[in-house]
């Protein structure tokens, strides 16, 4: 219940300001359609604030729909090696050190969803590098985990797993907002909505995967997307869940 006030706030609040915006401009281009004023930047404004809104829109949606997730087989490495290729375009290059594999193992899942966990971790990590000098490091390997850790939806279960590791040496992330950084709509972007991780987060769990992040002040921040392993058997290893 708590949750969903709390992203129902966030929805109303985001939205009302974006028709403020949107109701404001329209008001202003009309007085200015009556004199010489040019009215193009009113409607610019107007084009912002509903693409804004149909982005926001598009997450929310992106977030409920487990039901359309598409299972199959994946090698994990190449689709990290992949997806790191098509961003090299979005991010300078020079900050991208990608080290895949050699064959950390398949898992089974939407290759569609996951490409969108890796792109949100790495332009994440990019927005925080920002002009600073340093890199970001995209490492996948497999990790065996042979005892049972605590229950809670940060630990990964017992068995195979291949690990992606998001790791930048940006500026860090406060405690205070790393407490709050998988809350629906919480951003600390002016132009941000707030649900990309939130959105990673549950694509990640409806895979039966975890996803983890850790910062310190000065020292950068690491994401961290641990996935089960297929075995070598076939594809009914793992079957994903609904996310919980």
């Amino acid at each position: 219940m708590e949750y969903t006030c709390t992203l129902t706030a966030g929805v109303a609040h985001d939205c009302n300001n974006m028709l403020y915006v949107i109701l404001g401009s329209l008001e202003l281009a009309e007085r200015a359609a009556c004199t010489e004023c040019p009215i193009e930047p009113h409607i610019q404004r107007v084009q912002h604030a509903a693409q804004h809104s149909r982005d926001l829109i598009a997450q929310l949606l992106s977030a409920s729909r487990y039901d359309s997730l598409a299972f199959q087989p994946v090698q994990f490495d190449d689709l990290v090696g992949d997806t790191v290729d098509l961003l090299r375009a979005l991010v300078p290059p020079r900050f991208i050190n990608c080290q895949v594999g050699p064959d950390c193992g398949r898992v089974m899942g939407d290759p569609t969803r996951l490409e969108q966990v890796i792109i949100n971790l790495v332009l994440n990590a990019s927005q925080a590098m920002k002009d600073r000098p340093g890199s970001i490091s995209v490492t996948t390997r497999r990790v065996d985990i042979e005892c049972a850790p605590a229950k809670n939806d940060r630990d990964p279960g017992v068995g195979g797993h291949v690990e992606l590791a998001v790791a930048d040496t940006g500026p860090g992330i406060p405690r205070a907002v790393l407490s709050r950084i998988m809350e629906p709509l919480f951003t600390t972007k002016p132009d941000g909505l707030g649900l990309g991780l939130p959105v990673a987060h549950r694509i990640v769990a409806a895979h039966g995967g975890t996803l983890t992040i850790s910062s310190e002040m000065g020292h950068g921040t690491v994401a961290t997307v641990r996935l089960p392993r297929l075995s070598a058997e076939g594809p009914d290893a793992s079957t994903g869940n609904d996310g919980g």
